[in-house]
């Protein structure tokens, strides 16, 4: 799924990168931001925002996590 989706469908629930960064207790506010646009690698924040959208992780990242995915 493209950033931009995944940032709306965070808004549409009424979160954010940085509100959901601090809930998880990450050090930087930028860490679920870095997550969605694939500069970083969280499994951890990957399942929180699946959680917090109540989008599969197989098509927010379906490069990781599809039935097809190496």
């Amino acid at each position: 799924m493209r950033p931009e989706l995944i940032w709306l469908a965070l808004r549409d629930q009424g979160s954010s990168y940085s509100l959901l960064s601090r809930e998880l207790g990450c050090k930087s506010p930028n860490a679920v931001r870095r997550v969605v646009w694939r500069l970083a690698n969280s499994r951890r924040v990957e399942k929180a925002i699946s959680e917090k959208t109540g989008i599969p992780l197989s098509q927010l990242f379906p490069e990781k996590y599809s039935e097809n995915a190496a």
